[in-house]
């Protein structure tokens, strides 16, 4: 409970600290403070008897904070490529307060979670109040949003005790070439700098991992297939060895059961001790996370000869040319729809024998859409970037 107001274990001699008294104390009423002391115990309970150590109780009177509140928060991210970020208050002697994130949108949460739905810079506020008086906060330009990354993870492993070199120091796949420091910078998480890597389901897709030369390490690679933002289905496992400093080989993607067309998390560790799974912490290594998008193997029947369909340029600034061959003809239709599902582009034509269209999407914000293209019984879906 919130009654234990300083807590340090396996200490000599002198223990220093702080302690913060919350809003909801009684005041200006004589209250107990207890202090316990022991060798070999966790002190588990203000009651229990210590066993080598004592206790000792004090008196100690509360005044009422006449202040206005001291406002302050924190983000788990500043730069967040799905939106969603996680908002911390850490003011003081407040009793209410309103935040306002910058797009229209407020909330009276403690903490909140926030859900950004457009790319830009966003400048947070946040007003605290009390029966005292009210205080703001803002932070400028604080939260960068470029949509289009992968569900946040549900833990991000920790390195509990970086040493000698372990940990990864270049991980390659497809367009990914990333050169880190190792396991000093503990977990690292790139899925919003290195997403433009795209798998196909059921080929295999040549990668490498560096890791420290002075020890072997173990290394496993995890892909969130079913987007759930955890690793824990077993065919989300994907790589592990045990090698020192080059760790090479194929991954190869399921042609069923994975979240086609969409930005997943993937997640690569190293430690020198066993790695047990992907959400715990490490002791000596680290984990990096990237993101991969994964095409159907199904989703575009074979073509008939002298049939093609080409996109290009992709990346553009945000004018795409669509070209489509074949005989006869086809009712062909085209859609484009951005990272959130929602379409920006619809359009039918009985065309014969080709399909030509230039599509402008120079009005709509950077980052990255999804086009697809169906005729009769095929259907293609690619991932564009607007620059």
């Amino acid at each position: 409970t919130n009654e234990v107001a300083f807590t340090e274990l396996n200490a000599t001699q002198n223990h220093n600290g702080t302690i913060a008294i919350p809003i909801t104390a009684v005041t200006n009423t004589p209250l107990r403070m207890r202090i316990i002391s022991d060798v070999g115990s966790a002190l588990t309970s203000s009651c229990a008897n210590p066993t080598y150590g004592q206790v000792e109780d004090y008196g100690v009177l509360i005044l009422p904070n006449i202040n206005p509140p001291a406002p302050a928060f924190t983000a788990n991210l500043t730069t967040t490529c799905n939106g969603t970020i996680n908002f911390t208050n850490t003011s003081s002697n407040s009793t209410s307060q309103t935040w306002y994130f910058g797009d229209t949108f407020t909330s009276t949460a403690v903490s909140p979670t926030h859900n950004y739905t457009a790319n830009g810079v966003y400048t947070v506020k946040l007003v605290t109040c009390n029966s005292f008086g009210c205080d703001s906060l803002t932070q400028v330009n604080y939260i960068t949003v470029n949509l289009g990354g992968p569900v946040n993870a549900i833990c991000t492993p920790a390195t509990t005790g970086y040493c000698c070199g372990v940990g990864i120091t270049n991980f390659t796949l497809g367009l990914i070439n990333n050169t880190t420091a190792d396991g000093f910078d503990g977990y690292k998480d790139y899925t919003c700098s290195q997403r433009d890597t795209t798998l196909e389901g059921g080929q295999s897709t040549p990668f490498s991992v560096t890791t420290g030369v002075g020890q072997a390490e173990n290394v496993k690679i995890y892909i969130d297939y079913n987007n759930n933002g955890n690793f824990n289905t077993p065919n989300e496992l994907v790589y592990q060895n045990n090698a020192l400093q080059n760790h090479s080989g194929n991954i190869t993607v399921p042609s069923t059961g994975v979240t086609f067309y969409t930005n997943l998390r993937m997640r690569v560790i190293s430690d020198f001790n066993n790695i047990n799974n992907g959400c715990n912490n490490v002791n000596f290594g680290q984990a990096e996370d990237y993101t991969v998008y994964i095409t159907n193997p199904n989703g575009i029947k074979q073509l008939a000869n002298g049939e093609s369909i080409t996109i290009f340029p992709n990346p553009s600034s945000g004018v795409f040319q669509v070209n489509y061959t074949f005989e006869g003809k086809k009712e062909v239709a085209v859609s484009v729809t951005n990272v959130l599902g929602s379409s920006i582009f619809n359009e039918k034509q009985n065309s014969n024998s080709v399909y030509s269209k230039q599509i402008d999407l120079s009005s709509f914000a950077k980052g990255i859409y999804f086009i697809k293209v169906t005729s009769e019984n095929n259907t293609l879906t690619q991932k564009i970037y607007i620059k």
